[in-house]
């Protein structure tokens, strides 16, 4: 009796096959979380800081509480000589057209650090300032 010859598998077969079957599960299984519409600091003044900020915190989200809700990630922010971290929270978004310039830190090719906080703006790219944004759900 005869047998067939045997296939093999090709060696780069495996790993992609894997990685799409991952991929999918990874894409169909994660629950979406909604994040505000982003843009640019326009017009933001950043500050100059000595030094980049920690690797960022993993954290935890809460449910949320309001359908219309986005989450804002925690991030580092500058106080007066050190990071501090702010936790991520669940926001509104303070008026129709608005997005969220998120906090970013640019080195310039002259070796300064900037450091740009969170900021909300207008369709415009005006600033909306904090105390007129609505309070976190």
């Amino acid at each position: 009796m005869k047998l067939a010859p045997r296939r093999h598998a090709s060696p780069c077969r495996a790993p992609v096959t894997l990685a799409l079957v991952f991929g999918a599960i990874t894409f169909t299984c994660t629950p979406h979380l909604p994040t505000p519409p982003d843009g640019p600091h326009a017009g933001d003044a950043p500050l100059i800081v000595p030094y980049p900020p920690p690797v960022a915190r993993v954290e935890l989200i809460p449910p949320r509480r309001r359908q219309e809700a986005v989450w804002l990630d925690g991030a580092w922010a500058w106080r007066v000589d050190r990071w501090s971290w702010t936790r991520g929270k669940w926001a509104l978004v303070p008026e129709p057209g608005a997005y969220y310039a998120p906090p970013m830190t640019v080195r310039r090719r002259n070796g300064e650090l900037f450091h740009f906080a969170g900021q909300w703006h207008r369709a415009d790219t005006s600033p909306i300032l904090e105390a007129r944004a609505p309070a976190t759900e």
